[in-house]
């Protein structure tokens, strides 16, 4: 844990930041003598056009309504997606470029677009590519509810995202790359596995779940600022396996395995949750309640050795935390799809795995906590609707909603008809009984 780590990172942060800044792509620097300027590299440019146009049409990709999907590789391509609302979806192809760092008749080096472009544009999906030999493998600027998922990337630096929000990178391998963001937040990034990269996670990412990721053998594996839940991660073999100067970031069920420096943080910081903190390669401390939680606390100091306060996490992990990647799955058993004839119904559910968290909202209203099958009581006429959600410790969600209807009438109507069949006999055998006690009557008389 050192102050010089912290100083370069940042310093190579901004740096990064104003060359991306200039450009989404990055450029290799020319030679020391080299006057003319950078060449840019023949790569074609095609585009999903904003009415929807695949541009060139001649390009291996076929349309069914608002997604494209790649027919066979694409070498010497980059694609710019100019709409809202689209899939591309690579089908498992290569989209590839000449490799960035070549060089020039004049000697200098070339630079290369990113080969994904989306800016200014919001629910866009990007899938199943392999991507190569890019600076850039993927830019996004400006947008919103953009999903980078299931992606091989490897050659190229990094995924770059700048002033995005409500964005998802899930279950992408990145072999030499990381994810570069410049003002993220509310930023999904989940079951990603990054190695060989400068920087696996890095940038102004704040709000955001950085959830089961496999971090290996990279110089930093996460670099953020503030209002994070890292939870469920494994950083293995890194140089630094958390820096970070901000503060209220939660960290817990974690795994730190031979890292350089496990955890260099300089801000109070949440390091468990539920009683159970992370995982330390190395920690020594016993478990005399046989509850897998260590005996004592791992101390981490502040880095600028100027504040009195350290970060500590009281309940480490005895053995690494098997990560998660599932969701979850939630069965409402009660109520179902149908007519009820009273207000008072069995709330009755399911939840696939364990330590999760649960709650249910009716009719809208806010969620309350629940841990068992409860009594749904005085539900007034007409038709609720049900939600029961259910969110692991590692942020695994999952949920369910049913829509039934309370009809009071059917009660009553039971009710009328309940005491009309008790009735009914009774008054006809009552008549019945003075019918004859008048006729016995009417005999004797006679």
């Amino acid at each position: 844990m050192r102050k010089e780590v912290v100083a370069v990172t940042l310093v190579s942060a901004l740096l990064i930041t104003a060359a991306v800044l200039t450009a989404i792509e990055l450029t290799i620097p020319v030679k020391a003598n080299a006057i003319p300027l950078p060449e840019r590299l023949p790569v074609n440019q095609a585009y999903i056009r904003s009415n929807g146009d695949i541009d060139p049409p001649t390009l291996p990709i076929h349309r069914s309504g608002s997604t494209y999907v790649l027919d066979e590789e694409i070498s010497n391509y980059s694609i710019a997606v100019e709409t809202d609302g689209v899939v591309l979806d690579g089908n498992g192809f290569s989209l590839t470029i000449p490799a960035y760092g070549e060089q020039g008749k004049t000697g200098q080096v070339k630079s290369v677009p990113a080969l994904i472009q989306i800016e200014n544009h919001t629910d866009v999906i990007i899938k199943n590519f392999k991507l190569f030999h890019s600076a850039v493998a993927i830019s996004v600027s400006y947008s919103s509810y953009i999903t980078i998922a299931d992606n091989n990337i490897t050659q190229c630096s990094m995924i770059f995202m700048r002033s995005c929000s409500y964005c998802s990178i899930i279950r992408n391998i990145l072999d030499g790359n990381g994810i570069y963001g410049y003002d993220m937040n509310y930023v999904d990034i989940r079951y990603n596995k990054i190695s060989n990269s400068g920087d696996a996670i890095y940038g102004e990412i704040c709000n955001s779940s950085i959830i089961g990721n496999v971090i290996v053998g990279n110089n930093d594996g996460l670099l953020c600022w503030s209002f994070n839940r890292i939870i469920g991660n494994s950083f293995e073999n890194n140089e630094v396996g958390i820096l970070s100067n901000y503060d209220s970031n939660v960290i817990h069920h974690n795994n730190f395995i031979n890292n350089s420096s496990p955890l260099v943080v300089d801000a109070p910081t949440k390091l468990y949750e539920n009683k159970e903190g992370n995982y330390w390669s190395g920690y020594t401390g016993n478990d005399a309640d046989g509850d897998g939680i260590g005996g004592s606390p791992v101390v981490i100091p502040s880095i600028w050795k100027k504040d009195n306060y350290s970060n500590i996490d009281r309940f480490p992990l005895k053995l690494p935390y098997a990560l998660e990647s599932e969701p979850l799955i939630v069965e409402v058993i009660s109520p179902k799809n149908q007519t009820y004839p009273s207000g008072n119904i069995q709330l009755v559910f399911s939840v696939s795995g364990t330590r999760t968290h649960k709650a249910y909202s009716l009719d809208g209203n806010d969620l309350v906590p629940i841990s068992m099958n409860i009594n749904l009581t005085m539900l007034p006429q007409g038709t609720h609707s049900l939600t029961v959600q259910a969110e692991d410790v590692f942020g695994n969600e999952g949920s369910e909603t049913i829509v039934f209807y309370v009809d009071l009438r059917a009660s009553e109507k039971f009710i009328l008809t309940l005491v009309v069949a008790v009735t009914l006999p009774v008054v006809v055998v009552a008549g019945l009984l003075v019918y004859f006690k008048k006729r016995k009557h009417e005999a004797g008389q006679a």
